[in-house]
This record gives structure tokens, C-alpha cells and sequence, in this order.
């Protein structure tokens, strides 16, 4: 047997989020995760005014507190900052995520609600 073959598959989520903490760690009290990958919006210069600016440095504490509150829980997370207002970056992302894990023989999970 090849050592691709013997590996174990992983289990992966990929949430984009907004300013929650519940939604995106609550199922982890029940579901099992290797790996969470959190979307959020990154600070860009398109969104260039100061009111802007607040909201995006209150998400990135959200995105801080729920990589922490997983981390803590044994799960690796990966943190994609992009325009979340971009659909097609958001698709792309998320997409790109799949392709990747699924090349690695791991079932994804995608949590958008």
C-alpha cells in the first residue's frame, strides 16, 4: 500500500464569518475538525473611509477570538483575509480551498448559513 493510500482522510470546514463567535465554534462542540478555514474581510483600500476602517479592525478581533476559542479546541485553522463584498473572490477562495483538500482525499464541510 502507498503511503497516499494509507493516509487517513481529515475532516475540514471552511466558514466564512462576519462578527459572530457562536456560529462558527459552536458546531465544534459536537463536530469533529482537523482543520477550519475562517473567510473574513480584510482591510483594503477600496473601503477607504474611517468608519470603514472600524468595522474591519472589529472583525479582524472577531477573527482573532474564534481562531483562539478553536485552537484551543485541537484544531488547526487557516485565516483567508479578502473583500468578502467580491463574490467571485469569495467563490474563488472557497473553491480553491476544495480543489486543495479534496486533492489531499479529505471531506470538506462548507458552513455558510
Amino acid at each position: 500500500m502507498s503511503p497516499a493510500s494509507s493516509k487517513l482522510e481529515q475532516l475540514v470546514h471552511i466558514t466564512p464569518i462576519g462578527y459572530e463567535i457562536d456560529r462558527v465554534v459552536t458546531p465544534f462542540h459536537e463536530l469533529k475538525a482537523h482543520r477550519v478555514y475562517l473567510i473574513s474581510m480584510d482591510d483594503l483600500s477600496n473601503y477607504d473611509k474611517p468608519a470603514e476602517h472600524k468595522l474591519t479592525s472589529r472583525q479582524h478581533e472577531y477573527d482573532q477570538r474564534n481562531c483562539e476559542l478553536l485552537e484551543a479546541k485541537g484544531i488547526d485553522v487557516i485565516l483567508f483575509r479578502i473583500d468578502m463584498f467580491d463574490i467571485i473572490k469569495v467563490m474563488e477562495t472557497v473553491s480553491m480551498i476544495i480543489v486543495k483538500e479534496k486533492k489531499a482525499g479529505n471531506r470538506i464541510y462548507v458552513n455558510i448559513q
